[in-house]
């Protein structure tokens, strides 16, 4: 896990989507109302987005070098049953 938080993606991902909702409360709507519920869909929906990429990036990044220590052959090993 500290291998993971010393890369620079996360960092790099979080200020990505720190400039996009920032981007999204720049935008003039016109004096619209709702726009607190607009903002905040936007950062729902962007917050899920980019936790799913971090999950992909991490574990494919992860994957390589558990299989170079080989720690990933003992998960593995164990049956998985069917009914949970």
């Amino acid at each position: 896990m500290k291998e993971l938080i010393r890369r620079k993606d996360f960092y790099l991902i979080f200020a990505l989507l720190l400039v996009i909702m920032l981007y999204a409360a720049a935008i003039s709507f016109g004096g619209e109302r709702g726009f607190e519920r607009y903002f905040r869909e936007i950062g729902i929906s962007l917050t899920y987005i980019f936790s799913v990429i971090i999950a992909i990036v991490f574990a494919s990044r992860q994957i390589p070098q558990e299989i170079e220590t080989k720690t990933i052959y003992p998960i593995l090993a164990h049956p998985v049953s069917r009914e949970s």
